[in-house]
């Protein structure tokens, strides 16, 4: 007697990771547009260092490619497509490797529907004592998730063709 396959197990895993960081990107975002005017309403979280605000972006990361959301959507759109078809068929098995993509494919998603929605992004956490540029938590989760496929490809897939500290080649 065989035990049936569980098809279902590696997409519901998914979904539990991905569903909640995609609400909670929604839920930050749904806050700033109701309770913040943009451009008017900065609430000062620790003064001179962070501080809410209601930012639009039409463009990506330092608002660069400003004015381009139609190419911005559907690129993301494309990158979501290709981390989906990675994880569904190739079902990786490093945990670090599928919570990475699943990190930016959730940050991917929450930014998309924002331009598909509003034709632009909300960003809101403005961290001022270092000037840098105002994001949110979708863009939270892609930099965190891009930082832990780095992490990943450097010191786990990346050894895993040495042995003894050389290169294995293949032939």
């Amino acid at each position: 007697m065989t035990t049936p396959s569980r098809p279902l197990a590696f997409p519901l895993c998914l979904a539990a990771i991905t569903l909640p960081l995609y609400l909670l990107d929604q839920a930050t975002k749904w806050a700033v547009l109701r309770y913040l005017e943009q451009g008017r309403d900065d609430v000062s979280v620790i003064p001179g260092f962070f501080d809410l605000v209601h930012w639009r972006n039409t463009g990506a990361a330092f608002s660069i490619f400003e004015g381009n959301n139609h190419a911005l959507s559907i690129m993301t759109a494309l990158l979501l497509v290709c981390i989906a078809g990675f994880l569904f068929l190739k079902r990786p098995k490093s945990r670090l490797l599928t919570l990475s993509l699943v990190m930016i494919a959730a940050g991917g998603a929450g930014n998309l529907l924002d331009r598909l929605r509003f034709g632009y992004v909300v960003d809101f956490f403005d961290f001022r004592l270092i000037n840098f540029a105002v994001f949110n938590t979708a863009d939270s989760f892609v930099v965190c998730g891009a930082c832990l496929l780095g992490i990943y490809m450097l010191f786990i897939d990346g050894k895993k063709g040495r042995r003894d500290g050389k290169k294995v080649t293949d032939g």
